[in-house]
């Protein structure tokens, strides 16, 4: 293993220094996908039931892009922690980290698209994606306290006078 390694190392040593920024560049954006791999293992270690049928009894399946793929005993279809969910199907997961950055951010489409490197369509699809992933993490049920407010809102007739013009005040609308 340690002779591979050195020829690595020696061959590494022989490239040009356009060739070491494609390397350097390859290498960033394998530890990027693994943190985002990582990142999703995390989540899927809380729900641990198949997306199809809801069955507990999963086993591990292999992998696949990265991602720990399972398999449910209970219906034999396989899944990933992706499965069902907004994220699932995007390619370049090296990159969603610095999506998320720039949708928190609020950089413009164009700006996202040149900043990641992606086409600008992808940029949009990748947006709308990610804004409705919080909507599939609703908890089962509520813990804590609760607040709600009354809010008022003033009825202005503005601009109405064909509606409510000739009510005179003798109209009741609620």
């Amino acid at each position: 293993m340690e002779q591979a390694l050195e020829r690595i190392v020696m061959a590494l040593r022989k490239l040009t220094a356009t060739q070491r920024q494609t390397i350097e560049d390859e290498l960033a954006a394998l530890s990027a996908q693994s943190e985002v791999s990582g990142i999703i293992q995390k989540r899927f270690v809380e729900v641990t039931e198949c997306p199809h049928c809801q069955c507990t009894h999963v086993i591990r399946h292999g992998l696949a892009n990265g991602l720990q793929r399972y398999r449910c005993r209970g219906c034999a279809k396989t899944f990933s922690a992706l499965t069902g969910t907004p994220l699932c199907g995007l390619h370049k997961r090296d990159k969603w980290l610095d999506q998320a950055e720039a949708l928190h951010s609020g950089q413009t489409l164009r700006a996202v698209a040149q900043c990641l490197g992606i086409h600008l369509g992808t940029a949009h699809r990748w947006r709308h994606r990610f804004l409705s992933f919080p909507k599939t993490l609703r908890p089962r049920s509520l813990t804590g306290i609760a607040e709600a407010d009354e809010t008022y809102f003033l009825l202005s007739f503005k601009g109405k006078r064909g509606e409510f013009g000739n009510c005179q005040g003798r109209c009741r609308f609620f």
